[in-house]
């Protein structure tokens, strides 16, 4: 999909040679491993072929323009950049915030980027701020691994964006593998890649935005992570800090054997975590056997979990992910993102896509008239890893 993206990008940095620096970096959607990487658990995903490409050339300030967002961004790289200021613009100043806490930054670049799906919960703030990091590690000539990377964008997620989130979604962008279920354990970033079988049938993804854009800052999301943390502490039942006390610390028989002393919320947040660390298992195991079946089947019990236990969800969301759900050709669906707002995704069989989106559109339109007209669906397919495309990687 990038290369539809790159002429408009020329236009605007000008000149009829190749960009001196190019990056994509791909959205990417969770199937099963939601809500539980802030925690240290597993979780799995997949890159699409819609994302984020940045393309321009090294220079001595960072000049960032916006196809879909106007506007422009200008810092200078050797200086702190200013605090948040709530637009786009707070993508590029955590960049190089986290960035110069690391190392010394010289060099910035003069880059226009243009980003697909903005807002719809397929992590199109994760991919902006990989994209953002590699194009300036390129320019300034730093070593950085992926798994580095990650954890940078993790970092300007929580110290500067104000985002408790987990290392899933720039973890999936990084190293997704090309046609691969990507498994990550998030207590000790350890990656693998799942191949799904040659001869196993092909699938489709299908992208229905309920027409309420992802604000998880002005969601329930970060408290979410909160009462996740306070059931670990709990149960642990040790001297440590509520914020330092994760889920995946406490075995499940702990877990069984606490459950009548938890409040309710808590334990509810509890069963969601150990019931989708166990579905990942389970899923990774149909992924790499080609049963499309049982992955979906595991994926639509992750959307239940995110509904009854997290306690996620809108009313758009939940019909949205009803009527896919129930739709012919369809192996399983589930919220993207936090599931405050933003998407569904649906895994379908191929060519079962497009009917499935108009039978799925038409019934959102009467149950949710006030949102369908901020409504999208599209269909993606499965893509590979962030790359550096033009430039030193």
């Amino acid at each position: 999909m990038w290369t539809e993206k790159l002429e408009k990008l020329q236009v605007l940095i000008g000149g009829s040679s190749p960009p001196e620096l190019l990056i994509w970096a791909p959205l990417r959607i969770c199937p099963l491993g939601a809500h539980v990487d802030h925690q240290g658990g597993v979780v799995s995903g997949m890159s699409v072929d819609r994302g984020v490409l940045l393309a321009g050339r090294p220079a001595t300030e960072v000049r960032l323009q916006s196809l879909e967002m106007g506007g422009e961004v200008r810092l200078d790289p050797q200086q702190v950049p200013p605090d948040p200021q709530g637009n786009w613009g707070d993508y590029p100043r955590a960049a190089l915030a986290v960035l110069q806490k690391k190392f010394l930054i010289r060099r910035g670049f003069d880059a226009v980027l243009s980003g697909d799906l903005p807002g719809m919960g397929l992590s199109s703030s994760a991919a902006l701020l990989t994209s953002l990091l590699m194009a300036l590690a390129a320019v300034n000539e730093l070593k950085l691994g992926r798994k580095e990377i990650a954890r940078l964008v993790q970092e300007a997620e929580n110290s500067h964006l104000g985002l408790s989130s987990g290392l899933l979604d720039p973890s999936i962008i990084l190293f997704a593998g090309e046609g691969c279920l990507t498994r990550i354990d998030c207590s000790n970033f350890d990656v693998e890649n799942i191949p799904f079988p040659a001869a196993a049938p092909p699938l489709e993804i299908v992208v229905a935005f309920s027409g309420l854009s992802r604000q998880l800052l002005s969601s329930s999301y970060n408290s979410r992570v909160v009462q996740c943390h306070e059931a670990a502490r709990i149960m642990l039942g040790e001297d440590i800090q509520e914020e330092r006390a994760r889920l995946s610390m406490v075995s499940r028989a702990r877990f069984e054997e606490m459950t009548p002393q938890l409040p309710k919320t808590l334990e509810k947040r509890a069963a969601h975590y150990f019931g989708e660390v166990r579905r990942v298992e389970l899923g990774c195991s149909a992924w790499a056997r080609g049963d499309l079946e049982a992955f979906g089947k595991l994926v639509n019990l992750s959307g239940l979990s995110s509904v009854e236990n997290y306690e996620s969800g809108t009313p758009g969301l939940v019909t949205l992910d009803r009527l896919l759900r129930e739709s012919p050709g369809v192996y399983g669906s589930r919220f993207s993102g936090g599931g405050f707002g933003g998407c569904c995704i649906a895994l379908t069989r191929p060519g079962f896509g497009a009917e499935v989106i108009a039978g799925v559109s038409a019934a959102y339109a009467q149950s949710h008239p006030e949102a369908s007209s901020k409504s999208a669906f599209t269909i993606c397919r499965l893509s590979g890893p962030a790359r550096v495309l033009a430039g030193r990687s």
